[in-house]
């Protein structure tokens, strides 16, 4: 028989995602095979509302946009009339303009979320949410800038792809 609360605190969040965690194999068309579905949605909100996953930064978003759309960098040279710009704009070294933004967002689709932020608070938010999520105590290597590039590069592309659908 399914138990099933609200999740209130952290210690909530634990239970329930072991109890999904034990009731993976279970059968899909019986009361246990129904409580993992249930208790999905409980952890969904509740990571929406606690732990949101902050905008990717702009040279992330456009990497990814190049890289899933096929396009190169004199495709952005194009599509911002300069490839000196495209190249420093890529590189972090220019910000881009409303205009630039405006193309990127309506001709490659890029989310204007992940245009308009700063550089800056995209890292920060970025390291508050591993942080928070415990993925800095659990494995010391990330805490190199190496590491820690490679997980933003992640998880800038999951959130241009969770935006996207």
């Amino acid at each position: 028989m399914m138990e099933i609360r609200p999740i209130k605190t952290e210690v909530d969040h634990a239970a329930a995602l072991a109890r999904i965690d034990a009731l993976m194999d279970a059968a899909p068309d019986s009361s246990e095979g129904d409580e993992p579905d249930v208790l999905v949605i409980l952890v969904e909100a509740w990571e929406a509302k606690h732990t949101p996953i902050p905008a990717a930064d702009p040279v992330s978003a456009i990497r990814h946009a190049m890289e899933a759309q096929g396009y190169h960098q004199s495709d952005l040279a194009r599509l911002l009339n300069s490839r000196s710009r495209a190249s420093e704009v890529l590189l972090g070294k220019r910000e881009l303009s409303k205009a630039a933004m405006w193309r990127l967002h309506t001709e490659w689709k890029v989310p204007a979320e992940c245009l308009i932020a700063p550089r800056e608070t995209a890292d920060f938010e970025l390291s508050r949410v591993l942080s928070n999520r415990g993925l800095f105590r659990q494995a010391p290597r990330f805490r190199s800038r190496r590491y820690h590039g490679c997980l933003r590069g992640l998880l800038s592309l999951l959130v241009f792809v969770w935006l996207a659908a």
